[in-house]
């Protein structure tokens, strides 16, 4: 048995790929040595359509819909009565979205939900009033200048540990600093969407804009220390192991080690922080003489995280700098709203309906199927690679030996919330906050429980894949696997070029940058001789030099952000080829394979979108994705006769490969 309230309020996502059947549609004036991506979705991408609160369309979005007007009847029959509820959790499911759904309510209790919360910041005085509500807050979910929380060890995954973590910024990423002009721009409306935020939550307009300006002040002497997107993709810079004596060392002022056992309940000894610089500079960043930003920053923080579940105004209100960040010009209407909240909460549940009655049994053995032959194939390489010692070969094979393949959706029952968690004579508001209480007392109490490597981190229903490296799995919910992602009835080749490649990347994110770090059993721990490793930071260094050269919508690419998904990529669609060419011998076929690999990443963005993306996220834009991994490989350019003077002819000195 499970609880999926440990996830109520994280979601990952790491890959969305969807594939089409390439029956026609290919734009003929364009040549596939001239641009693969282009030749094979120009048509697709001049009849799709980008409506004014969705910033981008591609294959995701594609089945993401067909499988949620699928489940979205299914949902409401319950909701109306009109299909049996099938269990407690999704009955629950059906009472959180008839609260969330009260718009009449919610209009008529205004702000009136949020205000003991905003007085009880507003309250705080000191330092010391600051360590009195630590845990209070720590528990609400109120931003907080430091942050206690439970996870798995990255050196010991089988356990739980505590980590200490810095906060984040409420305001502008700090990614966008090197954009001037763009950081700028979004500051401004940042900051015009958060004073009329708190204008409707009853703050006169001079307060709304001094406790905005301070709250940004705030965020400025944090942003020092706060690790970019870049930085964050070494987990060795989030991992710094202490006992409790030594972090009580870092704060004069708060008692670190009092509020972490009374969280706990019990005494701590050891612990993880998670930004070792941020807390040696504490008590110079969190003082008394700038207490009142602080408090600014911790009521804009909590004010537009929670203030969207009051009226419609203030949700859409919240909604003008989120926009913003992607160039969608319309929210959802509330409506839509409420759905896609209860379905956030309730993914488990619902995820696990959806799987249950929509995942065929044939289909899931036969990407299981598929799942273990991109493994054989992957092994088969590690054993012919001419650049790893032998020691370090059987550590990477014995890492995909014991992989976990978790394909469709969990097979464990999603347990029901206590009684008294969701009240429906409470506000939506409420209920969250009660939500949320309850979800970080379960964390906490987490501690000495051993980490269940099974429990799903996605939803069934989701349309996207991810590899754990501290489970060792990889993980394809049952909804990325409908057609035409994956179809028994395309060709072994399609699927390949589809499916396949996305297999393979999922396992070659074991041994990305970040990934290789873990061993076999999920543990930080190294098992590469220097000389190994050595090799393989030439071969990652010469990937990002390929990727710093590129630029997108007329932004530099960063080819250290993006590297380990582009490593990801080359190694899937290299074993995704291999595997194909050893399982189906003379009925492989490559032009269908490669075809069927850059309609994957068919796509229409806003160019507020793609500048997002490229400044925050590991993924690079899609187009980029399927050309240049084509570029690669020696098998494109021998399926299709490239020549010099060809768009997507690359020199064979120029290609670049990792695995």
């Amino acid at each position: 048995m499970k609880t999926h309230l440990t996830k109520i309020f994280g979601i990952i996502l790491l890959l969305s790929s969807i594939i089409f059947s390439p029956l026609g549609g290919f734009a003929q004036e364009l040549r596939i040595q001239d641009d693969l991506y282009q030749y094979v979705n120009k048509t697709w991408i001049e009849q799709a359509e980008l409506t004014p609160d969705v910033p981008i369309v591609d294959n995701s979005s594609d089945i993401n819909d067909e499988m949620g007007a699928q489940l979205h009847t299914d949902l409401f029959s319950m909701i109306f009565g009109e299909l049996e509820v099938p269990n407690e959790a999704l009955a629950q499911f059906v009472t959180f979205y008839r609260i969330a759904s009260d718009f009449e309510r919610r209009e008529r209790e205004g702000a009136a939900p949020i205000q003991p919360y905003l007085r009880q910041i507003e309250s705080i005085e000191s330092i010391a009033d600051l360590q009195k509500i630590a845990t209070t807050f720590h528990v609400d979910g109120i931003p907080f200048p430091f942050v206690f929380s439970v996870d798995p060890d990255l050196k010991n995954s089988q356990q739980h540990t505590l980590y200490l973590n810095a906060p984040s910024l409420v305001s502008v990423p700090k990614d966008y600093l090197e954009h001037e002009e763009v950081y700028d721009n979004l500051l401004v409306i940042y900051k015009a969407s958060r004073i009329r935020i708190l204008e409707l939550l009853g703050y006169d307009n001079a307060t709304a804009i001094d406790l905005v300006d301070k709250a940004i002040a705030f965020d400025k002497l944090l942003t020092p220390y706060v690790l970019t997107r870049e930085e964050a993709t070494d987990v060795m810079n989030a991992y710094f192991p202490h006992t409790m004596a030594e972090v009580s060392d870092y704060s004069n002022q708060f008692d670190l080690k009092g509020i972490a056992e009374e969280l706990l309940g019990e005494t701590v000894e050891h612990l993880v922080v998670s930004n070792d610089a941020y807390f040696q500079m504490l008590d110079q960043i969190v003082t008394e003489d700038n207490i009142e930003s602080i408090k600014a920053w911790m009521l804009v923080g909590f004010a537009q995280s929670r203030s969207k579940h009051l009226t419609d105004e203030l949700r859409l209100s919240e909604e003008v700098y989120s926009n913003a960040l992607i160039g969608v010009t319309e929210s959802y209407q509330k409506e839509d709203a409420a759905y896609q909240l209860a379905l956030t909460i309730f993914s488990d549940p619902i995820g696990i309906y959806y799987g249950k009655t929509y995942f065929g049994e044939e289909a899931k053995q036969e990407v299981t199927i598929m799942t273990q032959n991109v493994i054989e194939a992957y092994k088969e390489r590690l054993r012919q690679n001419t650049w790893l010692s032998e020691p370090t070969k059987q550590s990477a094979i014995r890492k995909l030996e014991t992989m976990r393949v978790m394909i469709g959706y969990p097979d464990y029952e999603s347990v029901a919330l206590e009684d008294g968690i969701l009240l429906p004579e409470d506000s939506l508001f409420e209920n969250l906050m009660r939500l949320h209480r309850f979800a970080q007392q379960a964390s906490f109490a987490s501690l000495h429980l051993p980490v269940d490597k099974e429990e799903w981190a996605m939803a069934a229903h989701e349309v996207n894949a991810y590899y754990d490296p501290a489970g060792n799995n990889i993980v394809f919910p049952a909804a990325f696997l409908q057609a035409p992602n994956y179809s028994s009835e395309q060709t072994i080749s399609e699927n390949y070029g589809a499916i396949g490649a996305t297999i393979g990347h999922e396992i070659t994110h074991a041994f990305d940058p970040s990934g290789a770090k873990f061993d076999a059993h999920g543990n930080l721990n190294n098992w590469w001789t220097p000389e190994d490793y050595a090799a393989f930071e030439a071969k990652t260094k010469a990937m990002i030099e390929q990727w710093d050269a590129l630029e997108y919508a007329g932004v530099p690419i960063n080819g250290t952000l993006t590297l380990t998904e582009n490593v990801a990529d080359a190694g899937g669609l290299i074993v995704a080829l291999e595997a194909l060419q050893k399982h189906a011998g003379s009925d492989a076929n490559l032009e269908e394979f490669f075809i069927s690999w850059a309609r994957t990443w068919r796509e229409k963005a806003t160019p507020e979108y793609y500048r997002n993306l490229i400044a925050t996220d590991e993924h690079p834009p899609s187009e980029l994705r399927a050309n240049i991994h084509a570029q690669n490989l020696a098998q494109f350019h021998e399926t299709f006769q490239t020549k010099e003077g060809d768009g997507m002819y690359l020199a064979p000195e120029k290609r670049v490969s990792v695995w």
